[in-house]
């Protein structure tokens, strides 16, 4: 066995810094993903909120926070402002979910998922949102943490773990095969 001490702070610092540049990457991402399906985000918005009038305007604002707060986790002077929007971001979303889900409507495409799957509000999408938030708070309570260089293998393994989220959200998406009232 190697004699290498690994710390429990040397761990804690590379988990934060792969989650911050996770998180920077996802929130980037969700907001051109925003730009390049207006329409669905648009009904998204309107059904999530119950607001009609301004869906598009809040489309454009929510799109626009995330790609700042994006940017802001990649600096490392400003890492802190976007750890904190990025909570802001994912409390927002976790709280309009939950109570869309807990008032029934369920069939309601949340605008959530990378791809054109329209997925039912379940349990998934709660538990992907708290686990954004718990993100958000980490971000938060440890800016400081990060890693101020952006090597190829940082990059590479935040884009592994983006690849892995989009991944296991469509498969949550994916319904099962009924024939005849069995599932197949």
């Amino acid at each position: 066995m190697s004699g290498i001490p690994v710390s429990l702070l040397t761990v804690s610092q590379q988990l934060l810094t792969q989650l911050g540049l996770f998180a920077a990457f996802l929130l980037i991402l969700s907001s051109g993903h925003k730009w390049l399906q207006p329409l669905r985000m648009r009904a998204a918005v309107q059904k999530l909120t119950g607001v009609r009038r301004f869906a598009s305007a809040g489309v454009a604002v929510v799109s626009l926070c995330e790609f700042c707060a994006g940017v802001l986790l990649l600096v490392p002077g400003t890492r802190h402002a976007g750890a904190i929007l990025a909570l802001l971001i994912w409390s927002a979303y976790f709280l309009l979910i939950a109570r869309a889900w807990a008032s029934g409507h369920r069939d309601l495409d949340c605008g959530c998922s990378f791809g054109s799957i329209h997925q039912r509000l379940g349990v998934f999408p709660l538990v992907r949102n708290v686990s954004l938030v718990g993100i958000g708070l980490a971000l938060v309570g440890y800016p400081t943490s990060f890693s101020d260089s952006l090597t190829a293998e940082r990059i590479l393994v935040a884009s592994a773990l983006l690849a892995l989220y989009a991944a296991l959200d469509q498969v949550m998406a994916l319904q099962p095969i009924r024939h005849t009232g069995e599932v197949i």
